[in-house]
């Protein structure tokens, strides 16, 4: 499944410029879209993190 998720990106690469809807440029941009969009939740998120509710040990919440 990795390989598959990792072609992907290829494959719709050669698709995109195959079939003559974009460019190799429009690749590109998307590519550096994603990787802003990544960087920015990335170091925003831990900002964001809270510590999240846990049930304590000898309550009904706990043994489920």
């Amino acid at each position: 499944m990795r390989l598959i998720g990792w072609s992907y990106p290829l494959v719709m690469l050669l698709v995109i410029v195959g079939t003559g809807n974009h460019f190799f440029f429009d690749a590109v941009g998307g590519a550096l879209a994603i990787g802003i969009g990544f960087a920015a939740a990335s170091w925003v998120e831990p900002a964001r993190r809270v510590k999240r509710w846990q049930p304590d040990r000898g309550s009904a919440a706990a043994t489920c």
